[in-house]
């Protein structure tokens, strides 16, 4: 076994920036008296263009006329309808000058004030043969642009050959574009064949580029990624396919917020040499990130993000295959956070070769980075090693971490890895997780019905590996796992404990550890934890009623679960990501109280009672005392309640005479506060 470290040169050649220069049709157009250019399908490009009376008919043509004073500035608005043309490989160019420009698609020519997208959708078409939108300013006026882009939806963009980064849209160096409410679909970033130096392609939907001193800047927003291709060159000498990277989304020298982001059906591709070595100076060709790429990002931060059902596919050759990497994900030299997000059903594979490719993380895979994990679902991912005399090595079905030329640090909370895969005919490690080299701090991790494939593998559930690796597991599940060992800790892994993890895996060995390698266990427990409906279709890993993680934890300082609900419910924190309990919400009225329950997954539920403390000289409730029934609907109200008063409440559930969940508690203050005015006498 080897611990295959992918270092800068590895893809050094994508770090080159591309910095376009400024094109002019006729000179730049004098922009309204109001700062806002119309373009309309119908409409004219004529000097002076952009009135409601006279849009323009292209966006290329409006942001030239949005110029002034040496910027890009203003506001352009867009009707619906789909735009194609351009003079040249981008349907919207913003180069050279800083900018302050907004462009908002969603109008009609009746009405330019509300943007209505549903009603009128705006298409920016590249028909297969042009970007949509460059954004790219050198690198010392950087910090004067600033654009934002909304309402509209960007299709069959491709990369121009020259550049191929950025299917549906590039940005270089400037420092904030937002873009919300956007779709991009269908785009591709295609690197040249046969040109003997493997062309990359990356970004087939969007591709962000700063440089080592100057980060570009991109927040996305209620943004869609989908079906876009980042593919490699092929090359049929003596040489390696060129690198596939990040599918839908490529950051490298940025800083990337994403917020209700979907990227999905995305895939990157690196190029084939079927007549060539497929490895050049160390170099593979190397598919990093079916969906996502961020490499050398100081910080990016995620929240509900939905990564699925992208694949990253390493590269074909006579010698070495390429490595399939991140399926889903793919962090290199970062820093950065993923929290309440799903990546699930994506898929890493290695190419074939006389050698075979290796393949690592089928949901994520980091390098050299440390990623903080909370509240991140990572089901039904995939990892596959290349076919060749020599098979690839396979790290991490769902995720796998490793050093670089920095350490790499993992810390998760509330994280549910569950049904993933790791296959190959060489050696498999880590059915769920691959840590290597790797600092980590992880607690409340539900880890199940995670599979190894492969006559030669260790680590159903989790393997720790190589020098460097080391922390401590706690308060977690293990379930479902099969074969020789859950854990497995080798090749100098050091300072690795499992501290009251919760086993329901029929494996030979919870941990195995080898003498070159140390770990220990403590507090171990077994039982069921009594999943709600484990596996395919709905990969559902909350717990049930009666399940062996209720209230197991110990010394848990995590104050919710992987859905947000409080813990802990009851006597202690349950172990694992999910806190079972009655999910309770609810308002205050002058002297009222509405609850809305969520009933506890897994359990029948024949009546509810309704426990509550009041203030005292405070009513209880027109319904009765504390303790009484509430049946089993889902709303309950207390009424006859005293104004001004405070209540605590709780709800306990019940199957028969047996208690199966309660929620947990909330206090109200009922209303009607009154304001003594002073006496004025005239």
């Amino acid at each position: 076994m080897k611990d295959h470290i992918r270092l800068m040169t590895r893809f050094g050649c994508i770090v080159a920036l591309v910095c376009a220069t400024a094109f002019l049709i006729g000179g730049a157009q004098a922009q309204s008296a109001t700062g806002i250019i119309r373009v309309a399908p119908t409409g004219t490009d004529v000097p002076g263009c952009g009135s409601i009376a006279q849009p323009c008919r292209t966006p290329h043509y409006a942001v030239l006329a949005s110029i002034q004073n040496g910027l890009f500035q203003g506001q352009i608005l867009l009707a619906g309808g789909t735009y194609t043309q351009s003079p040249d490989e981008q349907l919207i160019k913003i180069t050279v000058l800083g900018s302050n420009l907004r462009i908002t698609g969603g109008y009609s020519t009746s009405n330019w004030s509300v943007s209505n997208p549903a009603a009128n959708p705006t298409i920016l078409d590249g028909q297969n043969s042009k970007r949509a939108i460059l954004i790219s300013v050198p690198e010392n006026i950087a910090p004067t642009c600033s654009v934002t882009i909304t309402n509209l939806s960007i299709q069959n963009g491709r990369a121009p050959a020259t550049d191929p980064f950025g299917g549906g849209m590039v940005i270089d160096n400037c420092a904030s574009v937002r873009v919300s409410n956007v779709s991009i679909s269908n785009s591709q970033a295609v690197g040249s064949s046969n040109t003997g130096t493997s062309a990359a392609g990356a970004g087939g939907g969007i591709a962000v580029r700063g440089s080592t001193n100057t980060k570009a800047g991109l927040i996305i927003s209620n943004v869609t990624l989908q079906n876009n291709q980042a593919t490699g060159g092929n090359e049929s000498g003596n040489t390696r396919g060129g690198l596939g990277n990040g599918g839908g989304l490529f950051a490298i020298n940025s800083n990337v917020t994403a917020t209700d982001v979907t990227v999905t059906s995305n895939s990157a591709k690196a190029g084939d040499a079927p007549g060539g070595s497929g490895n050049i100076g160390g170099q593979l060709a190397d598919s990093l990130g079916g969906g996502i790429n961020l490499t050398l990002c100081p910080s990016f931060t995620f929240n509900r993000v939905t990564v699925s059902n992208n694949t990253a596919r390493g590269g074909n050759a006579s010698g070495t295959g390429g490595y399939g990497v991140g399926g889903g994900i793919f962090i290199e030299l970062s820093t950065g956070s993923i929290t309440n997000s799903t990546i699930k059903g994506n898929s890493a594979t290695g190419g074939n070769g006389s050698t075979g490719g290796g393949s690592e993380g089928g949901a994520l895979h980091t390098t050299g980075s440390a990623l903080t994990l909370t509240n991140v679902v990572v089901v039904n991912n995939s990892a596959v090693g290349g076919t060749g005399n020599t098979p690839g090595e396979v790290y991490g079905g769902g995720i796998s971490t490793t050093s670089a030329s920095q350490a790499s640090s993992l810390t998760a909370t509330n994280i549910i890895v569950a049904a993933n895969q790791a296959s190959g005919p060489g050696f498999v490690g880590g059915g769920g997780m691959a840590l290597r080299g790797t600092a980590f701090n992880i607690s409340h991790a539900t880890l199940a019905d995670n599979v190894l494939n492969s006559p030669s593998e260790g680590g159903q559930a989790v393997i720790f590996f190589v020098n460097g690796t080391s922390g401590t597991l706690r308060n977690s599940i293990t379930s479902g796992h099969s074969g020789s060992n859950s854990f497995y800790a080798t090749n100098g892994a050091a300072g690795v404990t499992l501290d009251r993890v919760l086993s329901n895996d029929t494996t030979t060995t919870l941990l195995a550890v080898d003498p070159n390698a140390t770990a220990t266990q403590q507090n171990g427990i077994t039982g069921d934890p009594k999943f709600v409906s484990p596996g395919s279709p709905n990969y559902d890993y909350r717990i049930g009623s009666g399940s062996a993680a209720i209230d197991r934890a110990i010394g848990s300082t995590v104050t919710s679960d992987f859905e947000g609900q409080p813990r802990p419910i009851g006597a202690a924190a349950d172990v694992g990501a999910d806190e079972y309990q009655v999910g309770l919400t609810g308002t205050s009225g002058d002297t009222s109280i509405s609850l809305t329950l969520t009933p506890p997954p897994g359990t029948t539920v024949t009546d509810y009672k309704v426990i509550y403390t009041k203030e005292a000289g405070a009513n209880d409730a027109a319904q009765g005392a504390s303790g009484f029934s509430a049946g089993t609907g889902t709303s309950i109200s207390l009424t006859g309640l005293s104004q001004r008063k405070t209540y605590t409440v709780k709800i306990l559930a019940f199957n028969g005479a047996t208690q199966v969940a309660e929620s947990t508690i909330l206090t109200f203050t009922t209303g009607r506060f009154f304001a003594n005015l002073p006496l004025v006498i005239n």
